[in-house]
């Protein structure tokens, strides 16, 4: 199962702003559910013990930026896992 979300932030200043984005993967407890991070988290740095992407960005002014997260979940087709 892959799951993608994106994250828009648009700077509706009338100056440029820096910003600290964070988001997070899904960690598994359980040895049977692989969570794997997808390539769309460009330019963000993972953290892989806590599932932590950051991305620290300038946006100019009256302009937007997006992010994009991504992760694919693998486990055992009769599993039931809440929340997914």
């Amino acid at each position: 199962e892959n799951y993608n979300y994106r994250i828009i932030v648009k700077n509706n200043k009338a100056k440029d702003i820096t910003i600290i984005v964070k988001d997070q993967y899904p960690l598994s407890q359980n040895e049977k559910i692989m969570i794997s991070a997808q390539e769309n988290s460009k330019g963000g740095e993972l953290n892989k013990d806590n599932g932590v992407v950051t991305w620290i960005e300038t946006i100019g002014k009256m302009q937007s930026k997006e992010f994009s997260i991504g992760y694919t979940v693998t486990r055992p087709k009769n599993m039931v896992v809440p929340g997914l």
